[in-house]
């Protein structure tokens, strides 16, 4: 298709934000969920011409604790789970989301959606994301802020091995059902790799099967028997067809997880207790893993790094933030408990947000409670205090409704 130099707006979003928004621009604007902003992140051409990605975040979100979020997609997705983003604000955590490229709405319509040839070239994509929030390459110095990197699904896969490409850029990772196996197993995952590598290279484009008739998206969109409303030219009910050149990357990826990332930093795998072929539709679906084979997944997690916590959650769907409620309030505790023990907080000093936050940025004054000005004549360390304020207060949190239309 011949590149036009622009974007079409979805007819669904109409009257939320006009078309100048979807534009390649160095300025935040505003996004289509409420209360937030997105920023056009321009990358280098392909050859199906203009690139970019999109960097989301909370509009006029304080610096917070010190403590940078960047959340990934997974395979025909996009950033839409406020809940979450709700979640790591009530920590104090900055939160950010990514759109790669030719998915939601980085997708530009001369583009193949989720097209890719290897999972390498996302990290364009997350190196201008990062650049924004005031990470990588634009750390000229020491890092005064931690960065944590949660990703779903695919999304996971390209997390995971970006933190093993930069290991002194990430500091934890939280990885939600990340497709760390393919669902036949390595066995079978060796058994396919020489036919699909051999057509990616006589028809990169070509289409393959698609496993999912369907289904997941029935128990995901409140269209219908799910809770979360979802955009659906970003999302399709019937998905995107995947290529060839798609599932030869994955192979690539997950043999490379197979072999050891050795990473050095904490990661926590969030999985659903069990798993559910979906051949016809019923209600297991909704509390299950339709996706992915989560044993296989959970076998390979150790293979990660030297301190990976895997906790199987009854009754959790793929994304397992869009569980039934019951499920995600078991899923705070487990992620609230993991970020207590293992993601470092810059405490002391509380750090400023990089960029137009941190200019004349002051951080609140902590008012301690009597027993936290007793800690602190007996010098006891700001973190210590921190974080038993930390533990009351997030065992109160609960987060916000979805976002409907």
């Amino acid at each position: 298709m011949e590149n036009s130099g622009s974007a079409t707006v979805p007819h669904s979003l109409a009257g939320l934000v006009d078309a100048a928004s979807f534009a390649p621009s160095f300025e935040w604007e505003p996004d289509v969920l409420p209360g937030f902003e997105q920023l056009t992140l321009p990358l280098e051409s392909d050859d199906e011409g203009e690139v970019v990605a999109t960097l989301v975040r909370r509009a006029n979100a304080g610096p917070g604790i010190g403590v940078d979020v960047l959340y990934v997609h997974g395979w025909t997705d996009y950033f839409h789970q406020v809940h979450v983003a709700d979640f790591f604000a009530q920590l104090g955590f900055t939160f950010y989301a990514l759109d790669l490229r030719k998915y939601g709405r980085s997708l530009r319509e001369w583009q193949t959606p989720g097209y890719i040839t290897s999972l390498r070239t996302y990290g364009s994509d997350i190196n201008a994301a990062l650049a924004a929030m005031g990470h990588g390459e634009a750390v000229t110095g020491p890092r005064e802020r931690t960065l944590v990197i949660m990703g779903h699904s695919t999304g996971g896969l390209i997390a995971a091995l970006f933190a093993a490409g930069h290991p002194d850029w990430v500091d934890a990772l939280i990885l939600n059902s990340p497709w760390l196996e393919f669902q036949t197993g390595a066995i079978g995952r060796k058994a396919l790799e020489g036919p699909v590598r051999a057509q990616a290279r006589i028809a990169p484009m070509s289409g393959i099967v698609n496993p999912d008739p369907g289904y997941y998206i029935r128990s995901v969109s409140s269209k219908y028997d799910g809770e979360w409303p979802l955009i659906e030219e970003w999302r399709p009910d019937d998905g995107w067809k995947p290529t060839a050149a798609w599932l030869n990357a994955i192979f690539r990826a997950q043999d490379r997880v197979a072999q050891g990332l050795d990473l050095n930093i904490p990661v926590l795998v969030l999985l659903s207790a069990r798993s559910t072929v979906p051949t016809r539709w019923k209600p297991e679906l909704k509390v299950s893993d339709t996706v992915l084979v989560v044993a296989e997944v959970a076998q390979r997690a150790p293979s990660l790094a030297h301190s990976v916590t895997t906790v199987r959650l009854d009754g959790a769907m793929h994304d397992v933030t869009l569980s039934a409620a019951p499920v995600r309030e078991i899923m705070w505790d487990e992620m609230t408990r993991w970020i207590r023990a293992y993601v470092p907080v810059p405490v002391p000093p509380l750090a400023t947000r990089a960029g137009d936050y941190a200019r004349g940025y002051q951080p609140p004054a902590l008012e301690p409670s009597s027993d936290e000005a007793e800690a602190e004549t007996n010098n006891e360390p700001l973190s210590n205090r921190f974080w038993e304020a930390f533990g009351r207060s997030s065992r109160k949190f609960r987060p916000s409704e979805p976002w409907r239309n």
